[in-house]
């Protein structure tokens, strides 16, 4: 069978392995659970093409079972079940994505080298899809064997932080709807906002405060990683933010922090924007901040300032509301934190409104 008929069954067998690294590459669950839904839209499609070149009618059962329950059923109450057991976070990539992604390539190599000899008597079609098959079932068991190495990561992880404390602290109240037409003073912090205000004409504000969480980091909590999720007053998960180590200097323990990273995850975005907040030596040291850099946008670490995260649907403001730095005759000056404490508060997005500038968006979100 060669022609039209060949190339789209090629095309969707082909489809079905991008798909399958599509979903070694994605570290957050419900990114997982999308590609999932959409891996599984493809199998639908493969088997029903199939069902259709071959006029098998019994295909069609299958890819009809595929579709609704595997593409639209099991990946919607999977959503429902993380968003009650409130395990929407990030996922620890155990190895970095790049090694996953190149035992990925071997598995679908070694999958060509085994069943293209084996099949040398079938026809090139059931050769090849063939080879996609095991290649597919190879890249699952490797998703699978990662999915285990990752609940363990993440067990060994809440418990260590159950022994230790977080040291965060969430402000669950809302923060103040500013309704003003005029813009808030660009010196004003959380607290000022949340103390009344005079009446002002009412208009449609840009962006609507949801909560406020605050968490500190101290010297010798080597497994600082805060997450906080973020909802409506209607309890709707919208995201998450949080705040974690992102680099360390020196050999010695406990860990010396270089760098944090602060980060924003909006379920309606395909992005997590992360910036690096990064120590004196760290910003001014050219081979450290370039290492850095795929991090995110790095940021210089001063006491009172406010950083900006923004997706399709939330806004971020992260201040530095405390930092000292460690002193050691072995490390450069102002090198690694003694102690920090950022506030992290969340805004939802509402309306159509035009984003404001790159010169206005600080003094329009601070508040």
């Amino acid at each position: 069978m060669h022609g039209l008929a060949f190339d789209i069954a090629h095309l969707l067998a082909g489809g079905m392995v991008v798909v399958s690294f599509l979903l070694l590459y994605q570290d957050r669950v419900y990114a997982l659970l999308n590609v999932f839904a959409l891996h599984s839209l493809v199998l639908a499609l493969a088997v029903g093409w199939q069902a259709y070149i071959q006029e098998a009618r019994h295909l069609y059962v299958t890819a009809g079972i595929a579709l609704i329950f595997k593409a639209v059923v099991i990946p919607t109450a999977l959503h429902r079940i993380v968003q009650r057991l409130g395990i929407h976070r990030t996922l620890e990539v155990v190895g970095g994505v790049g090694r996953d992604m190149l035992a990925g390539t071997a598995l679908v190599a070694l999958a060509i080298l085994v069943m293209l000899p084996v099949t040398a008597g079938a026809d090139a079609l059931a050769r090849e899809d063939l080879a996609f098959a095991l290649a597919v079932l190879l890249l699952g068991l490797l998703l699978f064997l990662l999915l285990l190495a990752i609940l363990y990561v993440w067990n060994r992880r809440r418990a260590l932080l159950e022994g230790e404390g977080t040291g965060a602290t969430t402000y669950s109240e809302p923060a103040p709807v500013t309704k003003s037409a005029a813009r808030p003073s660009l010196g004003a912090t959380a607290a000022t906002a949340a103390a009344a205000r005079p009446a002002a004409p009412a208009a449609e504000p840009v962006a609507v405060p949801i909560a406020r969480f605050r968490t500190s980091y101290t010297r010798g909590h080597d497994t600082y990683d805060d997450a906080f999720s973020i909802e409506n007053a209607n309890g709707d998960f919208l995201g998450e933010c949080g705040v974690g180590i992102s680099e360390t200097i020196g050999a010695t323990a406990p860990k010396n922090v270089t760098a944090f990273e602060v980060w924003l995850f909006d379920k309606n975005d395909i992005r997590t924007i992360t910036k690096v907040i990064m120590s004196d030596h760290a910003f001014f040291d050219d081979a450290l901040k370039a290492k850095l850099a795929p991090k995110g946008e790095p940021v210089l670490a001063r006491e009172g300032e406010t950083i900006v995260l923004e997706t399709a649907t939330l806004i971020i403001n992260a201040e530095i509301t405390e930092m000292d730095y460690g002193e050691a005759s072995e490390l450069p000056d102002t090198s690694y934190f003694e102690r920090f404490t950022i506030e992290l508060s969340a805004w939802a997005k509402e309306g159509e409104t035009a984003l404001p500038g790159p010169g206005e968006g600080e003094d329009l979100l601070r508040y």
